[in-house]
């Protein structure tokens, strides 16, 4: 069960910690996607335009996982168990 600590904190991560098994499989998902990608950068040329999307593609990924991981921590914390 997760705790309500009252407000309009509580309610968002309420709501958000509701879709906890989602986004352990978002999390799942975008670091496959992640290692993936770092797999096929040293087969890219660099300075082509395959090169520029996969190192933005990187970037994206890297700040998603952060994303996600800060939130399932939060969500974590907040489980009784």
């Amino acid at each position: 069960m997760v705790h309500g600590s009252g407000g309009w904190q509580g309610r968002f991560w309420d709501t958000l910690c509701d879709f906890y098994s989602v986004l352990w499989g978002a999390l799942a998902l975008t670091f496959t996607l992640f290692i993936l990608s770092l797999l096929l950068f040293p087969f890219v040329k660099p300075g082509s335009g395959s090169h520029a999307i996969l190192i933005a593609d990187i970037a994206v990924l890297g700040v998603t996982l952060t994303g996600l991981s800060i939130i399932l921590y939060g969500c974590y914390r907040r489980i009784d168990l």
